[in-house]
């Protein structure tokens, strides 16, 4: 399934909003809500040099009118989803507490983005 950046975007916003905000209060939100909303509105920029670079070419993951093939990224990861370990993403340096990413996150993230 290939995504334009756009729905890349729009569709980790409701993620992040969803599972990642809906798991703290008070100002921790707060502060959440905001950086999604400027993530939002700045990641096309940072999102087209990312694509770009010469590390994701080789990967064959995005298509010639730039939309991204999430389902070959996704399967790539289920080839090694068994040796996957939680990661801590220590987002204090925003306000926002930490939060665990782990391979059951990636699963719904796919989800998100097929658009379910």
């Amino acid at each position: 399934m290939l995504i334009t950046k756009q729905e890349l975007i729009e569709r980790m916003k409701a993620y992040i909003t969803e599972h990642m905000l809906s798991k703290m209060d008070g100002w921790q939100m707060l502060v959440g809500s905001i950086w999604v909303n400027l993530f939002a509105t700045n990641a096309t920029k940072e999102l087209d040099k990312y694509l770009s670079s010469s590390a994701i070419s080789m990967l064959d993951i995005v298509s010639e009118d730039g939309r991204i093939d999430i389902d070959k990224v996704y399967k790539a990861f289920s080839e090694s989803k068994e040796t996957f370990k939680p990661i801590v993403i220590d987002l204090e340096t925003v306000g926002m507490g930490k939060y665990t990413f782990n391979a059951d996150d990636v699963k719904i993230i796919y989800q998100y983005l097929q658009g379910e």
